[in-house]
């Protein structure tokens, strides 16, 4: 089943399954429970090292389900204990913030790798067609998402009168609905 997927998911895939059987013993698969299941992650959340986020902990759940829903598919098993899962143990909101992996800003040798990449290079030869000279959008977007934390498509969608200046700053304006879906509420 893994082998559809690229060598990344497939070895992280193998690692939680090979957590859980750490965690429950070499146990048939019927026998493993949605209990066991729920015990596998409140030991994750809660373990001395190296302790998983909630978000981790869904992602985990959705590999696991697949796994187990292959199985039962395959007639290995009856049913999909994770699936059967009705909750899932918790932690604090501030214990989940102190888990996220810190971002740091890029560094100097970083930006300069990215600034002197065939992306910002206009005589680069691997660009065809609008890429080629299009030097405005190769250069800006990224800058754009970079500095301002968009999504790849998101300044795309920009228009000019989304770009005003303020007491001297260059400022984005975000429209969170649009103005016909706005129309539309009144």
């Amino acid at each position: 089943r893994l082998s559809t997927h690229g060598r990344k998911t497939q070895t992280t895939n193998l690692s939680w399954w090979k957590r859980l059987i750490e965690f429950c013993g070499d146990k048939v698969l019927e026998d493993v429970s949605s209990l066991d299941i729920y015990k596998f992650f409140e030991s994750r959340l809660h373990a001395s090292e190296a302790a998983w986020s909630m978000k981790y902990c869904m992602k985990v759940r959705a590999g696991l389900a697949e796994a187990f829903g292959e199985a039962k598919t395959q007639e290995m098993c009856p049913r999909n204990p994770v699936v059967e899962l009705d909750n899932m143990p918790r932690i604090t909101a501030a214990e989940e913030k102190t888990r996220k992996r810190p971002r740091y800003p890029y560094s100097t040798s970083q930006l300069n790798t990215l600034l002197s990449s065939a992306w910002y290079d206009p005589g680069a030869p691997n660009w065809r067609g609008r890429m080629k000279w299009d030097l405005g959008a190769r250069y800006w977007i990224p800058l754009i998402c970079l500095y301002q934390g968009f999504r790849v498509r998101e300044p795309l969608q920009l228009l000019a009168s989304d770009i005003i200046v303020e007491a001297g700053f260059v400022l984005v304006r975000i429209q969170v609905t649009d103005e016909a879906e706005s129309e539309d509420r009144k």
